[in-house]
């Protein structure tokens, strides 16, 4: 295949082990290095292995280059390596306030100096942007502003709802989404490929824009280790943050697991590992009996502790705030639990798109009140459990066709 330039548009810059970051680089990695390029407009250093032109712009750099001294805005970075630390995302709670947020679109319409982006971009000539523009009305600016000067072909990625009617009373909130629905609109109307995280949302997109999309999820797979048992019993292990009330998910599945070994004189264990932040009564909750938290870790650690474990764990909350904020996204974890070719435990509401997705694969709890029933079947049968190993390996195979269809899409 006859690689074309692409240029990638983000917040976030490519990273081996954040979520978004992870997400991005795994789209692109085995594409040749020199035909891969970034603009990102957040905070922060590349760090990854695999590509090494980068361009940042951030609002500090507008300020300092409209009101400051420096006469240049953004800069060309380097990749970086070190600190390959798993983690995820998660910004300062004041800096996603709805007001906040519509302080950082003013700051974007300042009249910046553009000619160090410009420079950089005429050495590279896109031929191809993939944007992942978001919620951020900037980024739709910068991606109609590229595409129009080197007349690149353009791809649209939504990777999470933006757009979706909420109960919220926040009028900044509801106004921001209103202008995000407008430019989604109107950047589809430009673009020549049009991207999606999961079903769910490529259906509802679909009626709303009356554009149909690619689905595509994270691609980022685990080597597969044989690594000796170092336990007496099972170890269930959930990767990833405890945010929209995850935590409270784990701590009954603690709970149960508690209960279930007093009852069968067993010792199996629930191992959590996460960036998040946590109380140290969560900490109690979550330590219950054999259970154990393992907090942050890095990311070759990590992996060791996933290929160790006998059941991967994936939970959502049930109620109904979070089943909106969740019920088109994926977790970038899932697709890394399939590569494992491992048992997968999945809990969460039926409706929402990553229960969706593995519905046919995991030992899905659609239920809380159903949790200690089927979790006792399926850590009291290993025949229920190399069955479901067997799913996941599947399903796997079956996706690994995805990134070659991605690419031939972008180079046709």
């Amino acid at each position: 295949m006859d690689c074309k330039r692409i240029l990638v548009i983000s917040q976030n810059p490519f990273d081996e082990c954040s979520n978004n970051g992870k997400t991005l680089l795994s789209f692109f990695s085995g594409y040749p290095k020199e035909k891969i390029a970034q603009l990102y407009l957040h905070d922060g250093e590349p760090l990854c292995k695999k590509f090494d032109n980068f361009f940042r712009i951030t609002e500090k750099d507008i300020l300092y280059n409209v009101f400051g001294r420096d006469k240049k805005c953004g800069k060309k970075i380097s990749n970086r390596v070190s600190k390959l630390i798993y983690q995820e995302s998660k910004e300062t709670k004041w800096k996603t306030w709805p007001l906040i947020r519509l302080m950082r679109e003013v700051v974007w319409k300042l009249p910046w100096n553009k000619k160090e982006l410009f420079r950089w971009l005429d050495k590279y000539k896109p031929e191809v942007i993939f944007s992942t523009c978001g919620d951020t009305l900037f980024t739709y600016y910068l991606t109609r502003l590229i595409k129009k000067r080197y007349h690149s072909s353009l791809a649209v990625f939504i990777t999470d709802d933006y757009i979706m009617p909420r109960k919220n009373i926040d009028i900044f909130w509801q106004f921001k989404r209103s202008l995000i629905k407008k430019n989604i609109k109107r950047i589809l109307k430009e673009a020549n490929y049009f991207f999606t995280i999961s079903e769910v949302m490529c259906a509802e997109y679909q009626k709303i824009f009356q554009k149909k999309s690619y689905v595509i999820m994270n691609m980022e797979k685990i080597t597969k280790v044989h690594v000796p048992s170092k336990h007496s019993d099972l170890v269930l292990v959930y990767a990833g943050n405890l945010e929209y009330n995850r935590d409270k998910v784990l701590v009954e599945l603690s709970k149960i697991i508690y209960q279930f070994n007093l009852e069968n004189n067993r010792k199996v264990r629930l191992e959590t590992y996460t960036n998040s932040n946590i109380t140290e009564n969560l900490r109690e909750k979550l330590c219950l009996g054999e259970n154990k938290y393992g907090g942050k870790l890095a990311k070759k650690d990590l992996e060791v502790k996933l290929n160790e474990a006998d059941i991967l764990v994936h939970v959502e909350a049930f109620d109904k705030k979070n089943i909106y904020d969740t019920r088109f996204s994926i977790s970038t974890k899932i697709y890394e639990y399939l590569s494992l070719g491992k048992p997968i435990l999945a809990i969460g509401p039926e409706n929402i798109a990553s229960m969706q997705f593995l519905k046919d694969t995991a030992c899905c709890i659609n239920d809380p009140k159903y949790m200690g029933k089927i979790l006792n079947v399926i850590l009291s049968d290993e025949k229920k459990r190399k069955v479901l190993a067997k799913k996941s390996e599947e399903l796997f195979n079956a996706k690994k066709q995805v990134k070659e269809d991605f690419w031939k899409i972008l180079n046709g």
